[in-house]
C-alpha cells in the first residue's frame, strides 16, 4: 500500500514517521517523485529520538535522499511518534514504520482515507510540526563532523544484524 499511494503521488507527498529509515527501494521512490517535481517532505525525530542507533540508521539516509531532492526535516520539541502520510488527497494513519522490517514482516496496520477534507486537515498539522523542526540542508549536512558520520555508517551494519 505504501508504495503504490508514494508512487502515485502528483504533487505532494509528506511522510511524518517516528522511525524513518527507508529501504533502497523506498528512498529510490522517493527520490523519483521528488525528481518528477512532486513536493515530497519528510518530518522525522531528532535530537530527542528514543532510539540511538535508529536515528543513526535515520540519518544515514539523508546525504542519497537531499542530494535527490527530498526535503528532511527533524522534529525538535520533543520525540516525535507520528506515522502519517499525506499524498495529494490521500490521507494515511497508522502503526506503519518506514523501515525494513515493517515493510516486509510486522504487522502492521494503517487506515487509507481516500478524503480531500481529511488530507488538508492532516497536511496542516503537519506544516505546524514543521514550524517545530529544523530542515536539514545538503551543503549542511555534508560538514556535518566525522565523528557523526561514524555513528551512521555504523548503523549501517547494524541494520545488517536485524
Amino acid at each position: 500500500m505504501w508504495y503504490a499511494l508514494i508512487a502515485s503521488a502528483r504533487r505532494r507527498l509528506w511522510v511524518a514517521n517516528s522511525y524513518f529509515v527507508p529501504d533502497r527501494s523506498l528512498q529510490n521512490l522517493l527520490i523519483a517523485r521528488a525528481r518528477a517535481g512532486v513536493d515530497v517532505r519528510v518530518l522525522a525525530p531528532g535530537p530527542h529520538h528514543d532510539i540511538a542507533i535508529v536515528l543513526a540508521g535515520q540519518r544515514r539516509t539523508y546525504d542519497r535522499l537531499l542530494a535527490g531532492g527530498v526535503r528532511i526535516f527533524e522534529y525538535a520539541a520533543s520525540m516525535m511518534h507520528a506515522k502519517t502520510l499525506v499524498v495529494d488527497d490521500v490521507a494515511v494513519v497508522g502503526s506503519t514504520n518506514m523501515d525494513s522490517q515493517s515493510m516486509s514482516f510486522l504487522w502492521e496496520a494503517s487506515v487509507v482515507a481516500e478524503s480531500r477534507a481529511l488530507a488538508e486537515q492532516l497536511g496542516e498539522k503537519f506544516l505546524q510540526d514543521l514550524g517545530r523542526s529544523r530542515e536539514i540542508r545538503l551543503a549542511e549536512w555534508r560538514r556535518r563532523p566525522l565523528p557523526e558520520r561514524a555513528v551512521q555508517q555504523a548503523a549501517l551494519v547494524a541494520e545488517a544484524w536485524l
